[in-house]
């Protein structure tokens, strides 16, 4: 047998030879001529091992009248294309089972680390899917039985870290209301010049940016990932400086029937709240049901103020009573008419460590301020919670004591500053007759030990065995960034409590939250109406539940009435997805002990990038991420079933939603527009829906009329793995070159009117569906020549 060699790139940067076996396909006494076109068609195979992951993709806006069609194989791009692959830790779940947490660090591979070391990596695209690790080739998990919601992966450059951050503004809408998201933190370096200035971004002619030393890839991120197309055209890429981590914060849901041994897809047992029809090609779990374990709560917050007056006041004796009994376990109430007390309701330490709650009938304006009295260094709070878990606070000078009690047989623990685990947040963990641990909390994780900064003054335990108290002292400023420091004007703090099956920290047999208001001892603090707040959640971890569903022309829910916007009509979504939740009836657990074990995959495309190529520019211009949702900021809508005498065909529900240009939530942390921009211009654009009724998301210049991007998902009919009966690829559309068989990309100014429509099949009910814009584009500027 006669064979040749041909280039290949089957890693990231090692190039081997492979034997093309021309003598399988042609015997040697054929001509030489035909020999030797076999041998130069093999030697321009430059990208022989450089195929893509997931197959060929389409996009929704091709240009027809080109010479050349676009082409979605990454090796087409040329000699310069290379790709490294990266596996996400293992995903180990169990039937009806939610996984969302940021999972731990991954290196990128060294070679990468080390070739783009104080260099700019160019990410011209990515692929991903979910695998179980096999030799000589990964498994693909069918997205029947492991269905992803939705993912976000960051590359983090060695100039950037990753923390988890208090949201607000266009951040907190863009991350579903969250209190709390994990964002990148970028140290930059300025350029110094225009011209030549190291680590410039080609975006901007006229206002050279740092490039960036992180990205965020979060386009087609759901049930549609492996067939929906991310990549960009020539020129254009994510740019990252000196690239070094792979962070993923998956959401998967475990609808895997162990008892179902077929061909294809049949649904498991479901929880009654689920909404899909019988013999449905889905999974109802996939929609997130608020099943009969989740909890809501609909209460008056009340919070301590110590200066000025509450912006809502406590108007009766009984409110202010009770509001007092939700702040702490032992009070003391008193009615008064004085000058000399607050108007309405305050409070005080009072002796023995009691709250006493005053509600002041007096009505003159010569009544003194919240924190009227002597200065105070000391505060006192106490609280207990429904798990059984109490502590106590007082603050002295620079210094706290902090009283925990809990079961006195198994270990038990406090979290400071949380809504969950997956605040991170400082805890101290009581086992035994043991020093107590101090913890810095991984998402749901058990994190990391810190130096002791804690004294134990005291470790008993109760005359009939049942309850430990500890009681320690540290200062309030805490030793570092992990510790939690206590503040005077910190007088609410958030708790998460927790204990376990032994004395042996573990995974926790049971949890719980709450809070602990703290009061001075020689102040008089208002107690103030903080308003009603709803609370939702599993296993007694209620979080807060928040939709911020703006009113026409943004968006049209609230007029709709949409369920998803009140927590009393929510009957499925995210807020019931959380991490561990488990998405079944109480009554329901099967196969409880039997898990499935994979990873995401996803293979990065890139080339290297220039800062002055041959054409005197750099060799790529870098994409910022655009954001819009369609549902307007609340996250996820619910598709509301049709009425029963409307005709199949007709069964078709429709929202929409107005916004301008500079309104667009921009990158990972909805940074400002930049205000000497005149506009943008898209280059990508995709559509984030769910299956089975996502019928199409049309995208339109208000001001012209003019349709900018159309996209209709395509649904997969078979049993094998990307063509799952049911599930969903959706084509993005592309702009670019047409000598790249690409339509222009249009320039659209900053104050351009966009609407979007999106449409979705209501035969049946569904929840927690979405309508977001998930686009890239660059910034236009008087002087800019894209």
């Amino acid at each position: 047998m006669r064979s040749i060699l041909c280039t290949s790139a089957l890693s990231s940067e090692k190039r081997t030879r492979e034997p093309c076996a021309i003598d399988t396909l042609y015997p040697m006494d054929w001509a030489v001529g035909l020999w030797v076109a076999a041998l130069v068609t093999c030697l321009s195979l430059q990208a022989y091992g450089l195929e893509n992951m997931n197959g060929e993709y389409s996009i929704s806006n091709p240009n027809r009248g080109a010479k050349i069609q676009y082409s979605t194989r990454y090796a087409d791009r040329g000699d310069g294309i290379r790709y490294f692959d990266v596996y996400s830790p293992p995903i180990t779940t169990r039937y009806g089972e939610v996984y969302w947490t940021m999972m731990e660090d991954v290196p990128l591979p060294n070679e990468i680390i080390q070739k783009f070391a104080n260099k700019t990596i160019a990410i011209v695209g990515y692929e991903v899917d979910q695998v179980k690790k096999n030799s000589p080739h990964d498994i693909s998990v069918p997205i029947y039985d492991a269905y992803n919601h939705h993912y976000e992966i960051w590359l983090v450059g060695a100039g950037a870290k990753m923390q988890r951050v208090k949201s607000s503004g266009a951040m907190r809408s863009m991350m579903h209301n969250q209190e709390k998201v994990f964002a990148t933190v970028q140290a930059t370096s300025p350029c110094k010049s225009a011209t030549s200035g190291e680590f410039c971004d080609p975006n901007l002619s006229n206002s050279f940016q740092p490039i960036p030393d992180s990205q965020w890839f979060s386009e087609g991120n759901g049930g549609e990932m492996r067939k929906s197309y991310h990549g960009y055209p020539k020129g254009t890429a994510q740019l990252i400086r000196s690239p070094q981590l792979f962070k993923i914060q998956p959401m998967q849901i475990d609808t895997f029937n162990r008892g179902f041994n077929g061909t294809g897809f049949k649904a498991g047992p479901l929880p009654k709240a689920s909404a899909a029809p019988a013999g449905a090609s889905y999974s109802g779990l996939l929609e997130c049901p608020c099943t009969d374990r989740i909890k809501k709560a609909t209460r008056t917050v009340y919070k301590i103020q110590s200066s000025g007056a509450c912006a809502k006041a406590v108007h009766s004796a009984a409110e202010c009573f009770a509001a007092g009994a939700s702040i702490s376990p032992k009070t003391v109430n008193t009615t008064v008419n004085s000058k000399n007390f607050p108007l309405g309701c305050s409070a005080h330490e009072g002796h023995g460590g009691d709250l006493v709650v005053a509600f002041n009938t007096y009505r003159k304006r010569d009544a003194v301020s919240c924190g009227a009295g002597r200065a105070s260094s000391v505060y006192h709070g106490s609280t207990s919670t429904s798990i059984g878990v109490a502590l106590t606070l007082d603050m002295v000078g620079d210094d706290v004591n902090i009283t925990l009690s809990g079961p006195a047989d198994v270990w038990f623990g406090v979290g400071f500053n949380a809504y969950s685990m997956g605040d991170e947040p400082y805890t101290i963990i009581a086992s035994g007759n043991s020093a107590p641990m101090e913890r810095k909390l991984g998402n749901h994780a058990p994190g990391t030990l810190l130096e002791p900064s804690i004294k134990v003054l005291s470790n008993k335990v109760s005359s009939d065995g049942k309850t430990r108290t500890i009681v320690m002292n540290r200062p309030m400023k805490g030793a570092g960034a992990d510790y939690y420091s206590f503040t005077a004007s910190s007088s609410d703090i958030n708790l998460i409590v927790a204990y376990g099956t032994s004395q042996q920290f573990a995974f926790h047999k049971n949890m719980g939250s709450g809070a602990i208001a703290l009061v001075a001892t020689s102040k008089q603090s208002c107690i103030c109406n903080d308003g009603t707040k709803g609370f939702i959640g599993q296993n007694n971890v209620l979080l807060p539940f928040g939709k911020n569903c703006l009113p026409e022309p943004q968006g049209d829910l609230i007029r709709e009435k949409n369920p998803t916007c009140w927590l009393d009509t929510y009957e499925g979504g995210l807020a019931c997805c959380h991490h561990q939740n488990i998405l079944l009836d109480k009554d329901q657990n099967p196969w409880k002990d039997q898990t499935i074990t994979y990873h995401m995959k996803t293979r990065f495309w890139y080339e290297e990038y220039e800062q002055q190529s041959k054409s005197g520019k750099p060799s790529h211009v870098n994409l910022p991420r655009m954001y819009y949702q369609t549902e307007a900021w609340a996250g996820e809508y619910d598709v509301v079933k049709c009425s029963g005498t409307t005709p199949a065909e007709d069964c078709v529900q429709e929202i929409t939603a107005h916004w301008q240009v500079k309104s667009m939530s921009l990158g990972d942390h909805g940074e400002p527009y930049p205000s000497n921009a005149t506009g943008i211009k898209l280059i990508y654009a995709g559509g984030h829906c769910h299956a089975p009724s996502c019928i199409s998301l049309d995208l339109y210049n208000a001001d012209t009329g003019d349709l900018l991007c159309s996209q209709k998902p395509t649904f997969g009919t078979g049993t094998k793995i990307f063509n799952e009966k049911g599930y969903i690829a959706i084509p993005p559309c592309l702009w670019g070159s047409e000598d790249e068989g690409l339509i222009e990309p249009v320039f659209l100014p900053t104050n351009a009117n966009l609407t979007s429509v999106k449409l979705n099949n209501n035969t049946y009910s569904h929840y927690g569906e979405m309508a977001s814009w998930q686009m890239r584009g660059v910034f236009v500027y008087d002087d800019d020549e894209y």
